[in-house]
């Protein structure tokens, strides 16, 4: 292990500085021996900095990953519950697969499974935002539907033609159509944009 390697290197400058003081009692020249054995050390200490460095931004990219994790997993449900209410509100329905956060499996703790794992969680991230995007658009166009049959409804009331019959059977033909569950949105469109076409016609009249 790398904690293994280090000590073993700690245990080697040890035993050579050892040697180097024993030899200096003897009288012997050390002079050859300290240059190296200073630069090793520096090298250790080097290399240990480095490894600190690195396990810490390896905690940190697990911190990460776990948040992410729960960040995803949160989405997942929400995105599920939109996707099941937009197929039951609209036909056609966007249909976009939801990411199963849980099959990426654990957080690994090795720093190439690490990148390759955040990799993963941004692509499933991304594919949550498309799906997302979708499905609230599919919802939004039926809600804009609603509300402009409202507004048009509500200028005839306001101009005193909502009694007209043209208007009434076509005002109660798209409100039906729009509160069936799944609501035809293409029939949907042509009935909000057939009560314009009569009230255009009264208020021309």
């Amino acid at each position: 292990t790398v904690r293994d390697d280090a000590e073993q290197r700690l245990a080697g400058l040890a035993d050579r500085l050892a040697q180097i003081t024993e030899r200096m009692r003897s009288g012997g020249d050390v002079g050859g021996m300290l240059g190296p054995l200073e630069i090793d050390a520096t090298t250790y200490e080097r290399d240990l900095i480095v490894g600190n460095a690195r396990r810490r931004d390896a905690r940190d990219q697990v911190v990460r990953a776990r948040e992410l994790v729960a960040d995803l997993e949160a989405r997942e449900a929400a995105l599920a519950h939109l996707a099941e209410q937009c197929v039951a509100t609209v036909d056609p329905a966007p249909h976009y697969a939801i990411p199963d956060v849980e099959a990426l499996g654990p957080v690994p703790n090795t720093p190439d499974a690490l990148a390759t794992y955040l990799e993963k969680l941004d692509r499933v991230g991304r594919a949550m935002s498309l799906a997302q995007e979708k499905y609230a658009a599919a919802l939004d166009e039926h809600r804009q539907l609603v509300e402009l049959l409202d507004a048009y409804a509500a200028k005839a009331r306001a101009l005193g033609l909502a009694d007209q019959p043209d208007l009434v059977q076509s005002e109660r033909r798209a409100r039906e159509v729009l509160g069936r569950r799944p609501a035809p949105m293409a029939v949907c469109r042509q009935l909000v944009t057939t009560y314009q076409t009569w009230l255009t016609k009264e208020t021309a009249s």
